[in-house]
């Protein structure tokens, strides 16, 4: 199985195989636990194909019998200040996945001090309110709606975010600021933005953009030999919604997608959700 990353195939690992390979970077590092970051520097592999398999990092590093790196007993505060580091460092409020690849401590510790991404925000939003008020992006920020559910008599703990019925007005997608983008797409039509946004980064020549399928004719430039092919494409929010349309694989030579959620598809995909990290402001 292999999916298209900046034109260039990937390999995709199974669980066993991820397993072995963390099992051989701690063996030849002589230690009993690997970060993630160690992890990304030594294999090359994405933290993504681990998410694939396993739900957190340490449930990944303990499955290879090594030892979980405990980090809840790291204050508050210094994990609300190196979250405010790599928002500066990224340039603005944005998406979890993309702050947290500048960010020194991962999701799994975010999540144990705070909850979800949102009430991690709103909890943020407070801290830097009283530590940093002069922070860049600040109104950026969530003002209400994700109060902590102090109940539990633990004080800063966060279990409960309230649930809101949409009022029929417009709905965005999570802060991205990539560009010219402000919020990440919702909907096919703003993958199709996107990629149009991107295509030549990513060694695309569009040649017609249509509404029937597939959605798209283009030539893509062939990493070994500079050359261009011809490639067909189709636009979909999720990989899986490819399937779910009754798509024939064989009129199709590649998905775009803003998250490939489909393993087993039949097509090449280009996640542009994992390909715009690789890619400047």
């Amino acid at each position: 199985m292999t999916t298209a990353i900046l034109g260039q195939m990937k390999t995709t690992y199974s669980r066993d195989a991820l397993l072995a390979e963390l099992a051989s970077v701690a063996q030849r590092l002589g230690g009993r636990s690997v970060s993630r970051r160690t992890w990304v520097r030594e294999t090359g592999i994405t933290t993504s194909q681990v998410y694939g398999h396993f739900g957190t990092w340490n449930e990944f590093v303990t499955a290879a019998g090594l030892v979980a790196d405990d980090r809840s007993r790291i204050p508050d505060d210094e994990l609300l200040a190196a979250l405010r580091d790599a928002f500066v460092q990224v340039g603005g409020i944005t998406t979890k996945r993309r702050v947290l690849k500048f960010c020194r401590y991962g999701n799994e510790v975010y999540n144990t001090h705070f909850g979800s991404w949102p009430q991690v925000l709103w909890r943020f939003r407070g801290w830097a309110e009283e530590n940093d008020p002069d922070f860049t992006y600040l109104a950026d920020l969530p003002q209400d709606g994700f109060a902590p559910d102090l109940s539990t008599g633990t004080e800063g703990s966060v279990h409960a975010t309230p649930s809101w019925t949409s009022n029929a007005k417009t709905q965005y997608g999570p802060f991205l600021n990539f560009r010219g983008l402000r919020h990440a797409p919702i909907n096919e039509q703003g993958v199709v933005l996107l990629f149009g946004m991107v295509a030549s980064d990513l060694g695309f020549a569009v040649e017609g953009v249509g509404t029937g399928f597939p959605d798209c004719e283009a030539k893509r430039t062939v990493s070994k030999t500079g050359h261009l092919e011809r490639v067909q494409i189709e636009f979909e929010f999720r990989s899986r919604n490819f399937r779910d349309h009754g798509h024939d694989p064989a009129g199709c030579d590649l998905i775009v997608c803003w998250v490939h959620n489909w393993p087993e598809c039949p097509v090449e995909v280009l996640e542009l959700r994992s390909a715009i990290d690789c890619l400047s402001e």
